[in-house]
C-alpha cells in the first residue's frame, strides 16, 4: 500500500491531493446534506464498462471502504454512496480494464491496454487532462497553478482543461487528450508506491512539444504493426494532413510510416532490425524463424507469445502463460507436474523434487493426525509416493520377524512375529506387549483397501494396514492407516496415516521382487512371428488341443482361474530371459468377472475390456478409436508364488493381420498362438487424473452456485475437452458398478444404490437409491429413481422434485473413480436449462 505521506518540497503533504504545499490549495468543502448517489463521468472517448470509485482510501488504489460504480455507454457512473457524507472531498478515479472497458471513439473492442485516470477533489469528469492536473497537484501545485501549467504544455486555453471536452465541440483538445493515452503517459494501472505517482508526469513533460504540435490537422503516425512511429530522439512523429496521403512507392503505408518508402515489397520491420519483415526469417527476433513459430502455432511477431516473461526460444510451453519449462520431458510443465522429475514420488513429498536421483519420501510431509482418514486417503498417500509393492501370503509367512521403527513420532522400536496361521506376537525392547491376528487384503476387500497390504488386528482392539512402498532399498518403508481405541474399552475412535521403516522386511536370502519370468513356458504348437505379425495362422480348435498337451506335460495341471488373480492389479508379460516390456492394468468398473484395463507398450496405451470365461481370461482391445481391434485369451498353465508369477498359453486374433492378409489367407477366426508368464506389478500409481478445468462456482457451505452456471452444451464440450486416458473404451456405469454399492464421495455426501437393477421399458438399466448429506445432527437423505442411458451416463432424477444430476465416468485407477457431473435444481433460480458443472472423485463399497 502506498504510503500515507509522502515528502515533497515544501513539507509533508496529505495523499489525499485536496491542495498542494503552497499556492492557492483549494478547501475542503463544507459538509452538505447526505446524498445517495454521486455521479463520474470518464473521458477519453467516452469510456464504458471502466471501473470508477470515489477514493477514500486516498492512496490511489481501489480498497474496502472506497465507493465504486461502473461506467455505462455514455461514460457515466453512478456511485452508491452507503452513507457517504461530502463525496465531493475525495478525488474521483477511473480505471480502464484490458478486454473489458470499451472506448466510445472506437466501439469495436476493448481496450488493449489499461490506464489509469482521476480527477482532484472536488471534479466529477475525469480525464486525461484532469489526470494531468491531479498529479502536478500531488507535488505541490495548488489546482488552478496546476491547471494552467497543463495548458500552457499542450498549447490550450486554461478553461479547456477541465470539463468534458467531447460535449463542448473541443475536437483540437480531444485529440491531445486521447493522444496522452495513446502515447502511454498514464499509468496501466493502480499505484501503489509515491516513483509510480511521479512518473507520469516525467513522461508527459518529455512529450509535451509534440502534444502541443498535435490538433486535428496534425497527427500521430502508427506502423503497420500499430505502433507509435518515432524519431532518432524517441519522440513522436506529427505530420499533417498532405504526408497522410503520401505513399511513394504505392504499397498502402504512407512515407512517414514506411521504413522502406522506396520499396513496394516492404513497409514494416517489426523488430528494427533492418531487414522488412517480408524478408526477414526471424521477424521478433526471439531466435525461432517464422516457420517455426507456424509449427508452433506462437505468435511471430511476439517474441513472448504468452506473455509469461520468457521467451519463445527458451519457453518449453510458449503458448501457456502458466508454464515454461519441463523438467522431466513428460510433456507436463513443472507448475502442473505433480512429480516434476519423474521419478515415482510427489514433489509435495519428495526430497528433491528436481533430481530422480533423490526420491526418498518425505514421512514428515504425510504424518496425519486428522481423524477423518479413510481408505481412499491412504491409498493416495501410497500413491504419492511412489506406489506400493503388493504382498503375499507367502512374502510374510517367510519373514518370521519384522522389526519397525517409527519415523516421526514416538514408540521407539517394535518387533512382529508372524505365524504360519495368521497370528503372532508383538515385542518392545523384547518383552511381549501384545498379540495379533493378521491378514493380507484382496480386491475384495470390505474396507476398499488395495490388494497386498498386510491386516493386523491387535488383541486390544487397535488395528492397522501396512502398505510397502515401492521403494527396495535394505531399509523399506510403510505406510500405516491405524485405527485404535485410546480408552481400552474396545471402541475405535481414532484414525490416523503413520510411517515406518521396516529394518530386515526380506531376509538378505530371500529373492528380490520379480524382475523377470522365470517359468518355463510350454510352447508346443506355437505360430511362427515375423516381426508383429505370425507367419502361420492357428484356430480356435488349435489353441484348445495346444493347452490340452502342455497340461499333460507340466506339473500345473487344470488351475482353478478367478478374477481375483487379476482384478485390480498390474502385470508384466515376458518370457524367461526376455525383458518385461508390455504390462497389462486390470481395473474393475464391472464387477467381479468383468472390467476394464490398459495395456502398455511400445511407449503407448491400448485399452481393453476383460473377463472370465470358461476359467479363461479374455481381453478385446483397440489401439486407437475406429483403427484396429485385437482379442487375448488366456489359457493359465502354471503358477511360481514366489515370484508372484503365472503360467499362460495366449491366442491373440488381430483386425489388422485380416486386413494385411498376414500370412496370406488369414481370416477373423483365425491368429496366432504363444506363451509367456504374467509377473505380478506394483500398480502404476499415476492413472487416476481429475480434470478440474470445468468446474462452475459453489459455495460448499451453502450448497449453491455462486455464478451464473454451464448449459448441458457446455457440459458436453466439457467432458470432450477433458479427455481421458481411455479414449477408445470410455468408462461407463454398469449394473455391477450399482449393484447394493455406496458412492462415496470426497466431500463426504454419498449416493446408495439398493437392490439389483432392473431392465426398463426402453431396454436401459434403472433403479432407486437415496443421495446422503452428512450433517452435525443427522444426515439428510434425498430420494431418487435412477438410469443408465446407452453412452454409459449415469441420470438421477430426484423424487419430489426436478432437480436432476448426470454423471460421466472420467477416470479410474482401481480404488478410486473421478466423475465430471452435471447438477440442475430449480430452486437455484439460474437460466432454464443451467445448471452447475462438479468434478467429484468417489469410492465404491457395498451396503451392508
Amino acid at each position: 500500500m502506498m504510503n500515507k505521506s509522502w515528502e515533497c518540497a515544501c513539507g509533508l503533504i496529505g495523499i489525499s491531493l485536496l491542495a498542494g504545499c503552497g499556492g492557492d490549495a483549494k478547501a475542503p468543502a463544507t459538509p452538505v446534506k447526505t446524498i445517495s448517489t454521486y455521479s463520474i463521468t470518464a473521458i477519453d472517448g467516452y469510456l464504458s464498462n471502466a471501473r470508477a470509485w470515489v477514493d477514500i482510501g486516498e492512496n490511489f488504489l481501489f480498497e474496502t471502504g472506497d465507493r465504486k460504480g461502473v461506467t455505462n455507454g455514455s461514460g457515466l457512473a453512478s456511485i452508491s454512496l452507503n452513507g457517504l457524507e461530502n463525496p465531493s472531498q475525495y478525488a474521483a478515479f477511473v480505471l480502464a480494464i484490458p478486454g473489458q472497458t470499451v472506448d466510445q471513439d472506437q466501439p469495436g473492442s476493448p481496450v488493449s491496454q489499461g490506464f489509469l485516470m482521476s480527477a482532484p477533489a472536488g471534479h466529477t469528469t475525469v480525464t486525461p487532462l484532469t489526470s494531468l492536473v491531479h498529479l502536478y497537484m500531488f507535488e505541490g501545485l495548488g489546482e488552478s497553478t496546476a491547471i494552467a501549467a497543463v495548458a500552457q504544455s499542450l498549447g490550450i486555453n486554461s478553461s479547456q482543461v477541465m470539463g468534458d471536452y467531447i460535449a463542448n465541440g473541443l475536437a483540437d483538445v480531444a485529440v491531445k487528450a486521447r493522444a496522452i493515452v495513446m502515447l502511454g503517459i498514464l499509468p496501466e494501472q493502480e499505484l501503489t508506491s509515491g516513483s509510480d505517482v511521479t512518473a507520469p508526469l516525467v513522461e508527459f513533460r518529455r512529450l509535451r512539444d509534440a502534444l502541443k504540435q498535435l490538433d486535428t490537422h496534425h497527427h500521430l503516425v502508427r506502423d503497420a504493426h500499430g505502433r507509435i512511429v518515432l524519431d532518432s530522439d524517441s519522440q513522436p512523429v506529427i505530420v499533417d494532413d498532405n504526408a497522410l496521403s503520401t505513399d511513394t512507392d504505392g504499397d498502402g503505408v504512407i512515407d512517414a510510416a514506411d521504413p522502406f518508402p522506396n520499396d513496394a515489397s516492404e513497409n514494416a520491420d517489426y523488430d528494427f532490425d533492418g531487414i522488412g519483415d517480408n524478408a526477414d526469417p526471424d521477424d521478433d527476433n526471439d531466435g525461432l524463424t517464422d516457420a517455426e513459430e507456424g509449427t508452433l502455432n506462437t505468435d511471430p511477431f511476439n517474441a513472448d507469445t504468452d506473455g509469461d516473461g520468457v521467451n519463445d526460444k527458451d519457453d518449453q510451453f510458449p503458448n501457456d502463460n502458466s508454464e515454461t519449462v519441463d523438467t522431466d520431458g513428460d510433456g507436463q510443465g513443472d507448475n502442473a507436474d505433480p512429480d516434476n522429475d519423474n521419478d515415482g514420488v510427489s514433489d509435495s513429498y519428495d526430497e528433491d523434487p528436481m533430481d530422480a536421483a533423490k526420491s526418498n519420501c518425505q514421512f514428515d510431509a504425510i504424518t496425519s493426525t486428522t481423524f477423518e482418514m479413510d481408505a481412499s486417503s491412504v491409498h493416495n498417500v501410497i500413491l504419492q509416493c511412489g506406489g506400493y509393492l503388493p504382498l503375499g501370503i507367502a512374502d510374510v509367512q517367510a519373514l518370521a520377524t519384522l522389526r519397525r521403527s517409527h519415523v516421526t513420532g514416538t514408540g521407539g522400536s517394535e518387533a512382529f512375529e508372524f505365524a504360519t496361521n495368521g497370528t503372532g506376537v508383538r515385542y518392545q525392547n523384547g518383552q511381549v506387549v501384545g498379540s495379533f491376528n493378521w491378514q493380507i487384503t484382496t480386491s475384495n476387500d470390505r474396507n476398499g483397501f488395495a490388494p497386498g497390504m498386510v491386516k493386523i488386528f491387535h488383541s486390544n482392539d487397535d488395528a492397522e494396514v501396512w502398505a510397502l512402498l515401492n521403494k527396495n532399498s535394505e531399509t523399506n518403508a510403510f505406510v500405516v492407516y491405524s485405527e485404535f481405541s485410546s480408552q481400552g474399552n474396545g471402541v475405535v475412535d481414532t484414525q490416523a496415516i503413520s510411517q515406518m521403516r521396516s529394518l530386515d522386511y526380506r531376509q538378505s536370502t530371500d529373492p528380490a521382487p520379480a524382475a523377470s519370468a522365470v517359468l518355463s513356458p510350454c510352447t508346443t504348437d506355437d505360430s511362427a512371428f515375423t516381426g508383429d505379425a505370425p507367419t502361420t495362422a492357428a484356430t480356435q480348435a488349435q489353441f484348445a488341443a495346444a493347452i490340452e498337451t502342455c497340461k499333460q506335460n507340466t506339473s500345473g495341471g487344470d488351475i482353478p482361474f478367478t478374477a481375483d488373480l487379476v482384478a485390480s492389479r498390474s502385470f508384466l508379460w515376458g518370457q524367461p530371459g526376455g525383458d518385461l516390456t508390455t504390462r497389462y492394468t486390470f481395473l474393475t468398473t464391472d464387477g467381479e468377472n468383468q472390467g476394464f484395463g490398459y495395456r502398455f507398450r511400445n511407449g503407448g496405451y491400448q485399452t481393453y475390456q476383460w473377463e472370465v470365461e470358461n476359467n479363461q481370461l479374455v481381453i478385446v482391445g483397440s489401439d486407437t478409436p475406429n483403427a484396429s481391434s485385437w482379442v487375448q485369451t488366456f489359457a493359465i498353465l502354471g503358477e511360481d508364488e514366489a515370484n508372484q508369477e503365472t503360467s499362460w498359453k495366449v491366442f491373440t486374433q488381430n483386425t489388422l493381420w485380416v486386413k494385411n492378409g498376414t500370412p496370406s489367407g488369414i481370416t477373423a477366426e483365425q491368429g496366432a498362438i504363444s506363451s509367456g508368464s504374467l509377473v505380478q506389478h506394483a500398480l502404476p500409481g499415476d492413472l487416476l487424473s481429475q480434470c478440474d478445468d470445468f468446474n462452475t462456482g459453489w459455495n460448499d457451505s451453502t450448497q449453491s452456485p455462486t455464478d451464473n452456471g454451464a448449459t448441458p452444451a457446455e457440459y458436453e464440450q466439457a467432458l470432450t475437452d477433458c479427455g481421458t486416458p481411455w479414449t477408445t473404451t470410455p468408462l461407463r456405469f454398469t449394473a455391477a458398478l450399482l449393484t447394493n454399492t455406496k458412492l462415496l464421495m470426497d466431500n463426504g455426501h454419498s449416493l446408495e444404490f439398493s437392490g439389483v437393477p432392473a431392465t426398463n421399458g426402453d431396454g436401459l438399466l434403472s433403479g432407486n437409491g437415496a443421495y446422503v448429506t452428512p450433517g452435525t445432527d443427522q444426515p439428510v437423505t434425498e430420494a431418487f429413481s435412477w438410469v443408465i442411458q446407452a453412452n454409459g451416463h449415469l441420470v438421477l432424477s430426484f423424487t419430489g422434485s426436478d432437480k436432476a444430476m448426470t454423471w460421466t465416468l472420467q477416470d479410474a485407477d482401481g480404488i478410486r473413480f473421478s466423475a465430471l457431473r452435471f447438477m440442475s435444481d430449480p430452486d437455484w433460480q439460474l437460466a432454464p436449462d443451467h445448471g452447475v458443472i462438479r468434478n467429484i472423485s468417489f469410492t465404491v463399497s457395498p451396503l451392508m
